[in-house]
């Protein structure tokens, strides 16, 4: 169909992007070489999931900087006009590459869910973990980086009557969330089968 063969190609043209690709990359492997290099030191299920929360607003930040430029992209190139008449939909552009960012998220998610699970099964001392964390974890890692993505697409809706404007908007809305990121060690919290290292 039309839809799919869009898709397709702005898959190709998201990996074409030498600057996207790239940093979507670099991103992924230190995110998932660095949890690895967690379970190797003895962390268990849920110190892992600790970190995992306390850092993930960079993430979401980096998902929602490379969102609002995906999917800008057709207004600034003025192409999106053409999309939509050719498609006869609204919003085609957007919507196909809301997908593409949307599978992009689901595998970083998938991927770092295997790894806290490999977690609690080799550090941990009972399965509790694995039954336990999956509510914490979507309220706290995917839920937010999918607010991200879900407010990059609204703001980019701005682009079209003014950049200045949508660029304000992404600026507050990355300063309101940066205060819900923990910047101190909960206090007296204990991590089974954890040794920590000096």
């Amino acid at each position: 169909s039309r839809t799919l063969q869009l898709i397709k190609f702005l898959a190709l043209d998201f990996f074409k992007n030498k600057i996207i690709s790239i940093a979507v990359l670099v991103i992924y492997i230190i995110l998932t070489l660095g949890t690895v290099f967690f379970v190797k030191l003895g962390f268990t299920g849920f110190m892992l999931l600790y970190v995992i929360t306390r850092y993930n607003f960079y993430i979401c930040v980096f998902l929602f900087i490379i969102s609002f430029y995906f999917f800008s992209t057709a207004t600034f190139s003025q192409c999106e006009s053409v999309f939509n008449s050719c498609m006869n939909k609204k919003e085609v552009w957007r919507n196909s590459a809301a997908i593409i960012l949307g599978c992009i998220c689901i595998i970083y998610n998938i991927t770092l869910i295997i790894i806290l699970l490999i977690a609690s099964l080799k550090n941990d001392g009972s399965h509790f973990f694995i039954g336990y964390f999956w509510k914490d974890y979507a309220y706290n890692v995917f839920i937010p980086q999918v607010i991200c993505i879900g407010m990059s697409y609204v703001f980019s809706t701005v682009v079209k009557y003014s950049s200045i404007l949508a660029s304000m908007m992404s600026l507050i809305f990355i300063i309101m969330i940066s205060g819900c990121k923990d910047t101190k060690n909960p206090e007296n919290m204990h991590y089974p089968n954890y040794r920590k290292y000096e």
